[in-house]
């Protein structure tokens, strides 16, 4: 059957059905059933508008029972305030070990302990406000705190952590950790009061937010003592006692509510208030109804609510729509039913053919296009209508736009294999620029030393590096470059620059950082900063003189003891600001002792589940060094961080140095002590 013969079949027979079931429709349905629709619509409507305003009450229910049931719930306690506590600790601890320190290390163990714990009063007593308040435990010292059996008890398995009292009328959360040699237990707490406060302030925000209706909607809380609580549009009357407002303000359907709600907890209520409009001075009252629900933890009447005189105003417009529906249908269906069946059979038969000669043309032309020639063909001008002109121009526009799309990403292609190509280059340059070549280790090696380093992107801002000094000393350091990419590379080749020319005999680690940061401070326009690592090791002597200028406290692996930390920052990041000199220390290594340097790119390794690498699992790796040489150390680390991060993509530059002290020139028996 040819196109232009189905086209009139086609016409003709929707064109029949169209009619006599409009016809139908029209004249017995709308007819018979009009009244009937309009009183079941109104139903309708009233228990549409009572489930949404009942639904809406639901959800505002839920969030408020969510922000309770988090307020009890020691996971959700430590995600909203663990961090703050951790902080507090942390910042506490650190105060008190800055006075530590000082103390002669042949002072007895109870002037020692009575030392720390003046040290940790003056420090707790300069951190406590009104939000987070620290405590401490210690012999002699009495702390009545509710939470304090609990950190006790937890702190006899572990150095640091967080307690929970599980208590459901007053629950605390605390963060502990232990400072003066585990003799003094430091720990923050935030109280039940403030726990349920801020609970009750985040169920505010969100349920001042739940509007409906296109904003006509919301929701109102009162309490059992018809206290109101929130109320979006009117927040004048937010927290003042419901018999306590001006006789035009009170809304006093509250009692009823309250009522309803002490009865059965939760149900509809209805009443007649003023619907206020524009140009309405004293508006009528109209008829309302609410949806109220009771939490019944906190004393919340939760409620929303809707006028349902414009379901009535709804039912009236509906009915006089389809009275006029019924007569212009019946009117319409009669006379064009005729007409345009008589003129759709005449513009089948003599158009149909017109119709479908441009098409058929249009599909051979299509047909004729080949693929390897696309950019080339084109298809002629149709005639007929402006559509199927139309329809052929767009084609021939398609044509020329792919042709035009190849010729760009062909030119895309090559700019962006130049700036790869670009970009490996300074990526050789960049690890060039790095030391390649380690020392052999053999019986008569005086130390060993091994580094590896990962870029986030081709190019990064991370650095090592160590050379010899002079037969008898080397130095040895590492940065990490704020920000990354190609700027960050190009101002760890400043700094490495700047390492190898201000080295010298004379000058100390920390003489060095002071020359370097006057450096990178002048003309610093990018305002960039590098946390640095300075290490000069005598090799005779295990002489160990170190400057650490902002950067990760670096690990020191000894063969009979536990693993520590170099405990000093000697300042900020070099090149933030040329204010004071960088100060150093000094410490004696003993044979075979290894110095683990990194950076934060190691530590801030993220997984799946969005968690930290972190100090703890990096300790855990290194002490499995111990036995290891500062190769397989540095490769046991970097497999660790790669099996916890697995396929998430590396955020952060990797760089790590391992510097072995193998001790030829040291009394292997001399303990190893620190000079400040």
């Amino acid at each position: 059957m040819k196109l232009r013969t189905k086209i009139s079949l086609v016409n003709v027979a929707v064109l029949l059905f169209a009619a006599v079931i409009t016809l139908y429709i029209a004249i017995n349905d709308i007819l018979e059933k009009s009244s009937q629709d309009i009183k079941q619509s109104e139903q309708e409507e009233l228990i549409r508008v009572k489930m949404q305003i009942r639904d809406i009450v639901d959800m505002a229910y839920e969030v408020v029972d969510s922000n309770y049931t988090d307020s009890l719930s020691a996971n959700a306690l430590e995600k909203n305030y663990g961090w703050l506590l951790r902080e507090a600790v942390n910042a506490t601890k650190t105060d008190i070990n800055r006075d530590l320190v000082l103390i002669p290390e042949n002072t007895s163990q109870d002037e020692y302990l009575r030392l720390a714990i003046k040290a940790t009063k003056d420090s707790v007593s300069n951190f406590n406000g009104q939000y987070i308040k620290v405590f401490f435990i210690a012999a002699g010292n009495s702390n009545s705190e509710a939470i304090v059996p609990y950190i006790k008890k937890t702190a006899e398995k572990t150095a640091e952590g967080f307690v929970f009292n599980e208590s459901r009328k007053s629950p605390v959360i605390a963060y502990f950790g232990k400072v003066a040699r585990d003799k003094i237990i430091l720990f923050a707490e935030i109280g039940a009061q403030q726990i349920v406060v801020d609970a009750k302030e985040r169920s505010k925000a969100v349920l001042r937010k739940l509007l409906y209706d296109e904003g006509r909607g919301y929701v109102f809380v009162n309490d059992l003592s018809r206290k109101v609580i929130i109320h979006p549009y009117t927040t004048d009357i937010e927290g003042i006692d419901y018999s306590s407002l001006p006789e035009q303000k009170r809304q006093k359907h509250i009692p009823a509510m309250v009522e309803l709600c002490k009865q059965k907890t939760k149900g509809y209520i209805n009443y007649s208030v003023p619907k206020y409009e524009r140009n309405l001075n004293n508006p009528p009252s109209v008829p309302k109804v609410s949806y109220v629900r009771l939490f019944e933890p906190w004393g919340w009447i939760i409620g929303s609510g809707a006028y349902i005189d414009n379901i009535e105003k709804l039912a009236e417009t509906r009915k006089y729509e389809k009275m006029e529906q019924v007569n212009d249908l019946i009117l319409k269906v009669l006379i064009s039913s005729v007409l345009i069946t008589f003129g759709m059979i005449l513009f089948s038969i003599f158009f149909a053919e017109s119709l479908s000669k441009p098409i058929v043309k249009m599909i051979d032309k299509m047909k004729s296009v080949q693929l390897d020639e696309i950019t080339t063909s084109s298809v002629s001008p149709l005639r007929g209508s402006y559509e199927l002109k139309e329809l052929g121009n767009i084609f021939n526009n398609m044509l020329h736009s792919i042709n035009d799309s190849v010729k760009k990403i062909r030119e895309t292609t090559s700019v962006k294999e130049k700036f790869e190509s670009e970009l490996n280059i300074a990526r050789n340059i960049q690890l060039s620029l790095l030391p390649k070549t380690f020392p052999k280790l053999n019986e008569n090696a005086e130390y060993d030393i091994y580094g590896a380093i990962k870029s986030a992107r081709i190019v990064g801002g991370d650095m090592y590096d160590f050379f010899n000094i002079d037969d008898h000393n080397i130095c040895f350091a590492i940065g990490d470059v704020s920000d990354k990419g190609v700027p960050s590379s190009l101002f760890m080749a400043l700094t490495r620059t700047l390492l190898r020319s201000k080295v010298g005999k004379t000058l100390s680690a920390g003489q060095i950082m002071t020359e370097m940061n006057k450096s990178l401070c002048e003309n610093n326009d990018a305002s960039m900063f590098v946390s640095f690592f300075i290490g000069l090791l005598n090799l005779k002597t295990g002489k160990l003189n170190y400057c650490n200028a902002g950067h990760n406290l670096p690990f020191l692996i000894r063969k009979h003891s536990k693993i520590e930390n170099l405990p000093v920052r000697h300042g900020i990041p070099i090149g933030v600001m040329d204010l004071e000199p960088y100060y150093d220390d000094t410490i004696t290594l003993k044979t075979d002792d290894m110095l683990i340097l990194y950076t934060d790119g190691v530590i801030r390794g993220l997984n799946r589940r969005h968690e930290l690498f972190g100090d703890v699992r990096l300790e855990k790796v290194l002490e499995k060094c111990v036995l290891l040489k500062p190769r397989e150390c540095v490769d046991a680390v970097l497999d660790d961080v790669s099996d916890f991060t697995g396929s998430v993509e590396q955020e952060d530059d990797i760089a790590i140095l391992a510097v072995s002290y193998r001790g030829r020139g040291l009394d292997k028996n001399k303990n190893a002590s620190f000079v400040i």
